[in-house]
């Protein structure tokens, strides 16, 4: 059952608007059975103005791991940034947590790396300033995520490895999460996309996905509310220059389903004015989520003037900050987001 006939079909009034909202477990009974140059000024939600240098300060710790894809074992090669914590503390259970989504061709080091004299790249950058927990990841057939020995036809990509991205790869690393969230290193609930071009679909498709998650069955059916979620935990998606398709998966398809201001999924498009590849999906996102949103709480939308940048590409440059954009969105949408850490094990197998 689409997800927007599982939204109709419950009886669950939920509050509308943006973050904080209500915690994704709150909604579930109604949704599912189914370097950055110098970026100067950046000017945080927290109040401060980064002058004419960044603070001195390395990217934090990190490392890098090969998960599995959960559909058939193809290796997934990501970075780790864990949430930041003081020296008393060894556990972050308030600590959002994002994916970085390389695009078309591209690999996870686009987003670990830094740009011009920067001391930070955007992931080290999320991880240090904003708390974040953050995850690079390169989808099966780019990067390092490719099978040892494979020959030249083994690398094309083909509809099915486009599937295989959201069915397998992406819930690997949602796995790899649900792990760190027991160990409250981090907190699911506060979980946001950041994709590029081709990778959009396959973002927003996943989100689809993971919100039609049924909950476990360790409560009765009275209180569908008290059930323990399996999912319905992407609260934002950021999109650089999204592709309408990807494969078989079309990009519109998802959003149709995730504008539902019952989720309270954010989401934020930046797109360049002369990019005459993704300009107007971004404006049909637009103007498809403004349906939904007329207020605007929940989604925006950013064209540079005169840019014709795409994907990736958007970032180092000072004179578009879409860096800033970035960290703004998720600062608001995430890590102010009101969702407290909770057991994600199924009350059956608690001690």
């Amino acid at each position: 059952m689409p997800m927007r006939e599982l939204l109709r079909s419950r009886r669950l009034s939920l509050p509308q608007g943006p973050a904080p909202g209500p915690p994704a477990h709150a909604v579930r009974a109604c949704l599912l059975h189914d370097g950055m140059r110098v970026l100067l000024p950046l000017v945080l939600l927290t109040g401060v103005v980064l002058g004419p240098a960044w603070p001195v300060f390395a990217d934090g710790k990190s490392e890098t791991r090969t998960l599995r894809a959960a559909t058939d074992g193809w290796p997934i090669h990501i970075t780790y940034f864990p949430a930041k914590t003081d020296e008393k503390e060894s556990e972050a259970p308030d600590a959002g947590v994002v994916i970085l989504l390389h695009g078309k061709g591209g690999d996870r080091l686009v987003w670990e790396r830094k740009y011009g004299t920067a001391p930070h790249s955007l992931a080290g950058f999320l991880q240090q300033k904003l708390g974040l927990a953050v995850v690079s990841v390169d989808l099966r057939k780019h990067g390092e995520s490719k099978k040892d020995g494979a020959g030249e036809a083994d690398t094309l990509i083909h509809n099915t490895d486009y599937q295989q991205m959201w069915q397998g790869d992406l819930e690997a690393v949602k796995q790899f999460l649900m792990q760190e969230h027991q160990a409250k290193k981090l907190n699911i609930n506060k979980l946001a996309i950041v994709a590029a071009d081709d990778m959009a679909p396959i973002a927003a498709r996943f989100a689809v996905a993971d919100w039609n998650k049924p909950p476990y069955d360790d409560a009765p059916a009275t209180s569908l509310d008290e059930r323990t979620p399996r999912g319905q935990d992407v609260r934002a998606l950021v999109f650089l220059s999204p592709s309408n398709t990807a494969g078989n998966i079309n990009l519109m398809a998802s959003i149709k389903q995730l504008r539902d201001p019952r989720a309270g999924i954010a989401m934020l498009v930046l797109v360049g004015q002369k990019d005459t590849v993704h300009s107007g999906t971004a404006r049909t996102i637009e103007r498809v989520m403004k349906a939904a949103d007329r207020e605007g709480a929940r989604s925006e939308f950013k064209t540079f003037p005169n840019v014709k940048f795409s994907g990736t590409d958007l970032l180092g440059k000072s004179s578009i900050n879409a860096e800033n954009e970035i960290v703004k969105f998720l600062d608001k949408h995430i890590v102010k987001l009101n969702s407290p850490w909770r057991d994600r094990r199924s009350r059956l197998n608690r001690n």
